[in-house]
């Protein structure tokens, strides 16, 4: 090695060295802070699983909870559906009335069929939440006794969840399927049926230069949301194993979670490397 090649070695290191010093200390405080919140949530959880030891607690959390699963459930979704259809309908007229020239108008278009397509999405996703709730709630409730004393109760319960699963399923497809559509006509270029198992590929194939980038910068964004999401419920998945006693399997299916996650990133930026003119296709 040379001796300029060695000396701008040297001097790499140096700065490196000072770079990581300088970054370490605000890692410091961040992993300080994140032992101080640790000890208090621990304290709390320890101060909550004795509350709920309570038996007359313990059956009204569950009667609460049964509660949200069911009425929340309907409510969330329908306040969502009424928001889409608002959105999507002023889009459709500011459409119709559009004059194909002015940017404004266009940009307020895709702007409330964006917020429509994320309202068709959280009531999917909510759906999941509503019911995997329903029905922990009604077996808890079973099991422990909270509901009435024939099995009426437990199955009109879970009958009313699952019927809510499927009004949200449904109401998420046809509300994405409007406002998908609605963005194919004014971008005629745009192909793809939200129905088709290749859709988002086929989507992204008909994107100019500037909507691909954007959607990589949402990528990546959401990407270090979900590392820093997965390290906080891997947290509570573990403290609800060792004080409330809901078992190994939360925290282990977060961790699969996590390792699919970094895996599939880095398979795929190695796959790239290896071939770069794939990057652009």
């Amino acid at each position: 090695m040379s001796s300029e090649k060695l000396s701008e070695l040297t001097e790499k290191q140096q700065e490196n060295k000072k770079e990581d010093k300088k970054a370490f200390k605000k890692f410091a405080w961040i992993l300080l802070l994140a032992f101080m919140v640790g000890i208090l949530v621990g304290v709390a959880s320890a101060f909550l699983g004795d509350i709920m030891e309570n038996e007359s607690v313990k059956d009204a959390f569950v009667n609460i909870m049964q509660s949200v699963a069911i009425y929340g459930g309907y409510i969330y979704t329908t306040v969502l559906l009424i928001a889409s259809i608002v959105l999507y309908k002023k889009s459709r007229k500011e459409y119709i009335a559009w004059d194909e020239e002015d940017e404004e108008v266009l940009e307020g278009m895709e702007t409330k069929i964006s917020y429509v397509i994320w309202f068709s999405n959280l009531i999917m996703f909510g759906s999941y939440f509503f019911f995997a709730t329903g029905v922990w709630a009604a077996d808890l409730a079973e099991i422990k006794g909270a509901l009435v004393q024939d099995a009426t109760g437990f199955w009109v319960s879970l009958g009313a969840v699952f019927l809510h699963m499927v009004y949200a399923l449904i109401v998420s497809c046809i509300i994405q399927q409007k406002a998908v559509n609605l963005t194919k006509e004014i971008n005629p270029e745009k192909k793809g049926s939200i129905y088709d198992t290749k859709f988002q590929d086929k989507w992204l194939a008909n994107c100019d230069e500037a909507e691909r980038f954007a959607v990589y910068k949402c990528s990546f964004k959401t990407f270090k949301v979900m590392q820093l999401t997965g390290m906080v419920l891997w947290v509570i998945c573990l403290i609800g194993q060792m004080i409330f006693g809901t078992g190994v399997f939360a925290t282990i299916v977060v961790t699969v979670f996590m390792i699919i996650q970094i895996s599939v990133y880095s398979v795929q930026g190695i796959y790239f490397a290896k071939h770069p003119s794939e990057v652009m296709k």
